[in-house]
């Protein structure tokens, strides 16, 4: 048989696949399968970790502790109903390093001297947060939120960032990469899902992207009000090209009690059309979002799409 009747026989395979598949997702939106189904008004109720779940993000090892310096706090949303949001910005006191969106601060909450000089002092602990800044900016910036019903490290860690240590002092802190939620190419469309203190991690990943690529952010909080920094943040972002499209969701404010995930479901043919043109999804945020939010997309995709999405590495999570 000659190379050309080859040729025409690979493309009218390819040709069968591609029918089988435009087949079958017709058929679950015709059923109402799948997650097609219109949005259910009741909120979601979460299932057992399934096998297309992606494992967290685990941060690279701990390097050696290096000192840096608070050089500024500000509270971004003093009226949150889940506790004031601070964004806090660190300088390194040596030459500043480098670091990919992704990376994680692990700031020691007690003397520097501590963990600088000798052995850490007994509990005080420490504690990772996303960065939100690239090392261009010259500075870390992580938020924080002060919150008294968080477990005792974290209560305990909150306060000292936000209101214990003072603008000038020194902190210790060391820097790490995570690799499983270093950002995807530049031509791969990117849907960014959080919520709270989730957001530095996702302003990382869409300040590494270039103006004018494919980039989607879905976020939520309790209350929006006094949060002109997140406000004007996210007008530049739209205004430079960078993000294409911005859902922003708060349940604390209305009479309907909506979710990161009832946005997802309002939302579910955008979202298909994105995901089939091969958008990759990044989830920052908590963890009872992260598994609401995997739930979700669950419904939506299925577990054998959502399942080849995180093996390919095109849905990854960074939740605690």
């Amino acid at each position: 048989m000659s190379g050309f009747n080859y040729l025409m026989l690979a493309g009218a395979g390819l040709a069968v696949l591609l029918f089988i598949l435009l087949a079958f997702v017709l058929t679950r939106r015709s059923h109402g399968g799948g997650g097609f189904e219109a949005p259910d008004p009741r909120p979601a109720v979460p299932v057992a970790s399934p096998a297309s779940a992606p494992p967290a993000a685990a941060p690279a090892p701990l390097p050696p502790y290096a000192a840096w310096r608070l050089v500024g706090r500000e509270i971004a949303n003093p009226d949150s109903a889940g506790g004031p949001l601070y964004r806090l910005r660190l300088e390194p006191e040596d030459g500043l390093p480098r670091w990919r969106a992704g990376a994680v601060a692990n700031i020691y909450c007690g003397p520097p001297a501590d963990v600088l000089e000798g052995e850490a002092a007994l509990g005080a602990p420490a504690g990772d947060y996303m960065i939100g800044s690239l090392p261009e900016e010259g500075a870390i910036e992580i938020v924080v939120r002060l919150c008294a019903q968080q477990g005792p490290d974290q209560g305990r860690r909150s306060r000292w960032l936000c209101q214990e240590i003072g603008t000038g002092q020194q902190v210790a802190l060391a820097l790490r990469d995570t690799p499983g939620f270093l950002p995807p190419p530049d031509d791969t469309p990117l849907i960014l899902i959080g919520n709270a203190t989730g957001l530095a991690g996702l302003q990382a990943q869409i300040k590494a992207r270039p103006a004018g690529t494919r980039n989607w952010l879905i976020f939520g909080d309790r209350n929006s009000s006094g949060d002109k920094v997140l406000a004007a943040v996210i007008t530049d972002w739209v205004a430079s090209g960078h993000l294409e499209r911005c859902d922003l969701v708060f349940p604390g404010e209305g009479r309907e009690q909506r979710h990161v995930t009832d946005q997802i479901e309002d939302a579910q043919t955008p979202l298909l059309d994105w995901v089939f043109a091969g958008a990759a999804i990044y989830v920052c945020g908590s963890r009872l979002m992260g598994d609401d939010v995997n739930s979700a997309l669950l419904s939506l995709l299925g577990e054998d799409v959502l399942q080849e999405m995180t093996d390919q590495g095109l849905y990854r999570q960074a939740v605690y």
